[in-house]
């Protein structure tokens, strides 16, 4: 058994400090205030020292890390990526794949089922995130849009045989014929079904929540422009109650203001912190990169195309952390829940994931004052330490 004492524990719903966590079978047995939950004699003990205990990070959006992506579709892609997370606080995560042909789209399903068959070291694979390939052309943004096309029922059917245990969330344009009969297969097989890389009006895009549609890839980027006279699909998430909304944290793809706006209209449950990240993740700062057709420059913490297009970006998840706070004013515990609950209950595995309690997953970062990952724990193992 291991128990984490001395703790200040955001679960994220409810503060206790000081608190105890005790930890046995790669599950949480029991959290607490210290003076109520006793540890045992055998137990290893790991004093904190009243640092901050906060859920694992749950990334729903993020296409690679240093020098590898999920497109390259290898075994080597996937553990870098996913040993290389959990200094950032990262537990579980959802790799995405983008503007890739069918071949390639199943060959990542099938490795992805292999690795999350037998584990991995770092972060965990939860699933797969399709984003594309039934995207509008016109909203490309960085993409190489020779790989967009119309939803195809034959094609749908190949990818759900081979990764229906594995695909968790696909984008797609809601406006593009035969995308609202797609969404609902996709909802019956209990997938997540963004609207994302859209031209949709307002009207279109609230036909598609009405069927199934119930998220939005990285809202404002890559999808019509919100207009009093036509708000897009940008105002119809905003408007709908029950749509969950992502947001890339960074500064350059959402001005603070807009975040700010977002989380006021939206409320903190239906945010969803994501990175979007890509390889150049914890590379060198001014490092270029073959991407599809396009060189790819990273400078300043940005990365464009050489026409100034965002082509992803470089942030981790403890890093949006800080920014959120400081771009909104919200508390740790409110801002923490943008990536942790929210996302387990947007892919339904909030019953073991998402906040610390008894009978969960033992999946827990600490943080120092400052919010940075002083220690990350993926099923109760340390996998990550700066302590």
């Amino acid at each position: 058994m291991l128990a984490i004492v001395n703790a200040k524990i955001l679960t994220p719903l409810k503060i206790i400090d000081p608190g105890t966590i005790l930890i046995k079978n790669h599950s949480i047995v029991a959290v607490g205030y210290a003076k109520e939950v006793p540890v045992p004699p055998t137990a290893k003990v790991i004093d904190i020292h009243r640092k901050i205990v906060v859920p694992g990070f749950i990334d729903l959006h993020i296409h690679g890390s240093h020098g590898f992506d999920v497109a390259d579709g290898s075994a080597e892609a996937l553990h870098t990526i996913s040993k290389n997370l959990v200094q950032y606080g990262v537990t579980s995560f959802l790799p995405t794949v983008a503007d890739s042909s069918l071949e390639e789209i199943l060959k990542v399903i099938k490795i992805t089922k292999k690795i999350m068959h037998s584990g991995t070291e770092g972060a965990q694979i939860l699933g797969l995130n399709l984003e594309g390939p039934y995207l509008n052309p016109t909203k490309k943004g960085s993409m190489y849009s020779d790989y967009f096309r119309l939803p195809s029922q034959d094609e749908i059917n190949q990818l759900l045989k081979e990764g229906e245990s594995v695909i968790k969330m696909i984008t797609l344009a809601p406006e593009l014929k035969g995308a609202i009969p797609l969404i609902s297969l996709l909802k019956e097989k209990g997938i997540v079904i963004s609207g994302g890389h859209s031209n949709a009006t307002y009207s279109e895009a609230m036909n598609a929540f009405k069927k199934g549609m119930n998220h939005v890839t990285h809202i404002f980027n890559a999808m019509r422009k919100l207009h009093h006279r036509e708000p897009g699909i940008v105002g119809a998430a905003l408007a709908m109650d029950d749509v969950n909304v992502e947001i890339i944290a960074d500064g350059f793809h959402l001005h603070p203001a807009i975040i700010k706006i977002i989380t006021r209209v939206k409320g903190i449950e239906r945010v969803i912190l994501i990175t979007d990240a890509v390889r150049a993740v914890g590379l060198s700062e001014g490092v270029s990169y073959l991407r599809g057709k396009e060189v790819v420059n990273v400078k300043n913490g940005v990365v464009q195309t050489k026409k100034g297009v965002l082509a992803g970006s470089i942030l981790t998840m403890d890093k949006a952390v800080r920014n959120m706070i400081q771009f909104t004013g919200l508390s740790l515990g409110k801002v923490i829940q943008m990536c942790t609950l929210n996302p387990a209950r947007a892919i339904k595995v909030d019953a073991y994931k998402g906040t610390i309690q008894e009978g969960k997953d033992a999946d827990l970062v600490v943080l120092n004052e400052d919010y940075k990952v002083c220690l990350t724990l993926v099923a109760g193992n340390i996998v990550y330490t700066a302590l």
